[in-house]
């Protein structure tokens, strides 16, 4: 038997005879208390031989975890969706959530057993849509709203908001609402840029969900289906600009799909946008996003995308594509923390981040898990910069110690057929911590108060002592790095109207 950890590192290896009982079963311990195991998830690669017969190879899963308790302030930056109720496990799955660190949730709490059993784990729901709870007489006047209006009359604004007001009402517990998500593409008042008539059925739908809770949250939207300027950005900002002094909203949503390393950008975009119609505190909520599978088989269906296939692995053995599905939610995560508290929530679109009904966790699990421990409370201080590939954050915890997350994006890197950079690092006082995406310390090469510092797709974290934030980002930015990817970067911008 051997024992690999997530980066692969082979940590123990033992050989055992076993016989079989009457019943064909045979039970083997497992001497790791004398091994260099910690926390993680962990593969356990066995290879049976019996005495007559041909070698068969298998594989298990082992997690150790320091469990969380959804108690730390960050706990809703990490937002996932939660089907607890569609298996019969539902408590169990609720209750491993909180203890993974998933904080919160959207789209969720159909039903009210549904909401008290998270709440119960400390989760918080921060989307649930009108037209996801419509009933038989509802339903037609919602899809036409969405799909065939192209005027609001007053008697269509009366009918929505009597909806609106029905439906929360029989929701009492939800907190959080808005009519649709994703609208920019049915709808075709949207589709036509009309949005100052869009925005009647906005209101009325706000006000039907203000008069059933007065303190509910009102959305203009669940979320458009991407964040850029050739996609959602149009439909955000008419959204605002067509309600502007009509209505306050109190929080904003979008799907921030696309490249993991983009979400600095677009969170950017997102803060300055909402400012610039006088929202320069309202919460911004990542509702859906990510959406990325931890396989990647495209002969079975799998293109990389959940909406798409949702069938799971092969085996128990990690695969380079479940290195790469929690390291890109980690970067996702971790950017996210730059604007945290204002982004609030990230939803990474993985209903089921377990492999079977024993909830055996990938090792994507364990992100919001390290990140929870490291940057319960985290205060962005610096963007690292070194070099092209090169990126990360520095972040002050609640004891004021510097954190920085740094990791390297480079395509050839990320394909797994290339090495990753190296950082040579000064540090002008005593050498930091180090702990990698697993929670366990790293102890880098040093010679003559250097430091060697090896990256891959996966976060590595530095951890200096309380007040050395500032040293510690000076020190990464001036850092020597042997390997980066080029410098010069080119973008080609299309243009709607078709010029370059």
């Amino acid at each position: 038997m051997n024992l690999f950890n997530y980066y692969r590192e082979k940590l123990y290896t033992f050989k055992s005879p076993y016989i079989l009982n009457d019943r064909g079963f045979a039970k083997l311990p497992l001497p790791f208390e004398d091994s260099r195991l910690e926390t993680g998830v962990f593969v356990i690669q066995s290879e049976i031989r019996p005495e007559k017969g041909v070698p068969v190879r298998d594989y298990y899963r082992l997690s150790i975890m320091d469990f969380l308790e959804n108690k730390h302030p960050s706990k809703d930056l990490f937002g996932n969706l939660c089907s607890a109720t569609r298996i019969t496990r539902a408590d169990d799955l609720a209750r491993n959530y909180m203890r993974w660190g998933f904080g919160s949730i959207t789209y969720g709490e159909a039903k009210e057993q549904e909401a008290q059993l998270l709440r119960k784990y400390r989760i918080t729901n921060y989307l649930m849509v009108i037209s996801n709870y419509v009933n038989a007489e509802e339903r037609p006047v919602v899809k036409d709203a969405l799909e065939k209006w192209t005027e609001i009359t007053p008697e269509r604004e009366k009918q929505l908001e009597d909806i609106a007001f029905n439906i929360v009402k029989r929701h009492p517990w939800g907190t959080s609402w808005a009519f649709s998500t994703e609208v920019e593409g049915r709808s075709p008042l949207t589709r036509a840029g009309k949005f100052d008539e869009w925005a009647k059925v906005q209101m009325a739908v706000s006000r039907g969900i203000r008069k059933a809770k007065p303190d509910a949250v009102s959305l203009p939207e669940g979320g458009t289906s991407g964040f850029s300027r050739l996609r959602g950005y149009r439909e955000t900002e008419g959204y605002l600009a067509a309600t502007a002094g009509k209505i306050k909203w109190d929080a904003i949503a979008t799907h921030p799909y696309g490249a993991i390393d983009d979400l600095d950008i677009v969170s950017d975009m997102m803060i300055g946008l909402t400012a610039k119609y006088g929202y320069k505190e309202i919460p911004i909520d990542y509702t859906e996003g990510f959406n990325v599978t931890h396989t990647k088989i495209p002969e079975w269906g799998d293109d990389g995308c959940y909406d798409n296939y949702q069938g799971g692995k092969p085996s128990y053995d990690f695969g380079w594509r479940e290195y790469l599905h929690a390291a890109w939610i980690a970067r996702t995560y971790i950017t996210c923390m730059k604007y945290w508290p204002r982004v609030r929530s990230f939803n990474i679109w993985t209903a089921h981040p377990y492999m079977d009904q024993y909830l055996t966790p990938l090792a994507a699990c364990k992100v919001p898990n390290t990140l929870g421990h490291l940057l319960g409370n985290p205060k962005f201080t610096a963007d690292i910069r070194p070099a092209a590939g090169v990126r990360g954050y520095v972040f002050e915890d609640e004891q004021g110690r510097g954190v920085a997350a740094v990791w390297c994006s480079i395509s050839k890197v990320e394909e797994g057929i290339e090495r990753g950079p190296e950082l040579f690092v000064k540090f002008e006082d005593d050498i930091p911590e180090f702990i990698d995406l697993m929670g366990n310390k790293r102890t880098p090469a040093v010679e003559k108060g250097i430091a060697s510092i090896p990256l891959n797709s996966a976060p590595l974290f530095i951890r200096s002592k309380r007040g050395g934030a500032d040293k510690l980002a000076g020190a990464l930015n001036n850092a020597d790095v042997s390997g980066a990817a080029s410098s010069l970067m080119v973008v080609i911008q299309p243009d709607t109207n078709g010029s370059i």
